[in-house]
């Protein structure tokens, strides 16, 4: 038994450490907090099913690993309200796993920013922590300067006029990547020109904030923006039954 095998043991001995989203035992609590059952149990979205038919205007797809329901659900809420920043990277592996067409055709990964105050009071912002997940460069290239009403209340157009200016290039930021890269930054009104941006966020709802953020970066010069999300609300749709994960998937806790 390897060293990490037998203080694991020692610990749901002496401890008994509970699954954050079923709260049954969770026998490997170094590897996640999540037990292996609940990864099993998350229902993800078809080949068919991964590109929503209601794309946001100026985005050029939009790719979700699974429905915002069930056991996905729970994760999200893991990570984004009981501060389990370790669901980050496991969620992050099952959005590679949907997103791979995306990925190899990014240039940088950009996520969902959120106002300082509320980055402030979580601790963190969820979106960044999956970005940096994806093995994939990624940069903060966008600032929320005002805060706003929390979206998850609203519905349709009242979280459209919500975000309406929400969002700015940070252009600091943009310089920063580019001097990072050896090259001089562009000039500040195409800061991105010519770059293939992918947006990630947490949860893709009605659309609203990826396609606000896909504005700011599409006049900064970006040439294509698309979007990846851990889960994608179904809005009363009704969409093919989802595919449950397969007990030999690469993607663990």
């Amino acid at each position: 038994m390897t060293p990490g095998r037998a203080l694991e043991a020692l610990l749901c001995t002496l401890v008994e450490p509970a699954c954050a989203v079923c709260h049954g035992l969770n026998h490997q609590p170094l590897a996640s907090a999540v037990c292996a059952g609940c990864w099993q149990r998350v229902v993800l979205f078809g080949p068919l099913q991964q590109h929503a038919a209601d794309t946001p205007p100026l985005l050029d797809a939009l790719i979700s690993a699974g429905p915002h329901r069930g056991t996905l659900r729970r994760l999200v809420r893991c990570l984004k309200y009981d501060r389990r920043r370790s669901v980050a990277r496991p969620l992050a592996r099952l959005m590679v796993e949907a997103g791979h067409s995306l990925l190899v055709s990014t240039d940088v990964a950009v996520p969902v920013p959120s106002h300082w105050w509320r980055r402030f009071r979580r601790g963190f912002n969820q979106a960044e922590d999956l970005a940096r997940s994806l093995d994939r460069p990624w940069a903060r290239l966008l600032r929320r300067p005002g805060a706003r009403t929390p979206q998850v209340q609203m519905r349709g157009n009242a979280r459209r006029t919500n975000v309406q200016g929400a969002f700015a290039l940070d252009v600091r930021a943009c310089q920063h990547w580019h001097r990072s890269r050896g090259r001089p930054a562009p000039a500040h009104d195409r800061l991105l020109d010519g770059m293939r941006v992918l947006l990630v966020d947490d949860v893709a709802t009605t659309g609203a904030t990826l396609g606000v953020c896909a504005e700011v970066l599409r006049a900064a010069g970006a040439i294509s923006v698309s979007a990846l999300t851990a889960a994608r609300a179904e809005l009363g749709r009704r969409p093919a039954p989802p595919q449950p994960r397969h007990q030999d998937s690469a993607v663990r806790r």
